[in-house]
């Protein structure tokens, strides 16, 4: 029978991971049991596919995913629709989903507490047949993020900056 791994997948454009820079989350990384987990740092555009193959795949146990709220939303509806545990590892701006799980925010933490991370149940909802974790809104605050997201931003402080104008 095949090991059973966790595959972590970062979302290279997260906030936090284009602060901390690929070679240092590398190297954070690296340091994770190799018997243990395996990870990729994608790009957006192959984030979609490279969360599909590995909630797919039969060898591997739970998917870690270092990103932001949506990366993580996106995420949870794959590991809800494949009975897999979805771990969290907070590369985003606000990162409220990892607040709400005790995750600690601290990247250097977060990935040292992986090797010893239980699971645990959360509640989700959906809405029109898609899952959310944390919250769901309608009116302004979807226009506020669609308008903030057309504005150029590099980083954490920039997007707070997008928000703000």
């Amino acid at each position: 029978m095949s090991k059973q791994i966790t595959r972590i997948i970062i979302n290279a454009q997260a906030g936090t991971a284009l602060s901390v820079g690929r070679q240092r989350l590398r190297e954070m990384l690296d340091s994770l049991p190799a018997n243990q987990f395996e990870y990729r740092i994608v790009e957006p555009g192959e984030l979609t596919d490279e969360l599909s193959n590995a909630f797919q795949r039969a060898t591997i146990q739970s998917v870690v995913v270092g990103g932001g709220d949506g990366t993580i939303s996106q995420a949870a509806g794959l590991a809800f629709e494949h009975g897999k545990t979805l771990g969290v590892l907070p590369l985003g701006t606000m990162n409220l989903f990892a607040r709400a799980i005790g995750m600690p925010l601290n990247i250097d933490e977060a990935i040292s507490a992986l090797p010893a991370a239980r699971d645990t149940r959360v509640d989700v909802g959906t809405v029109n047949g898609r899952i959310f974790l944390n919250h769901v809104s309608v009116g302004l605050h979807p226009r506020f993020v669609a308008v903030r997201d057309k504005l150029p931003r590099s980083g954490r402080v920039s997007k707070i900056f997008a928000g703000v104008k």
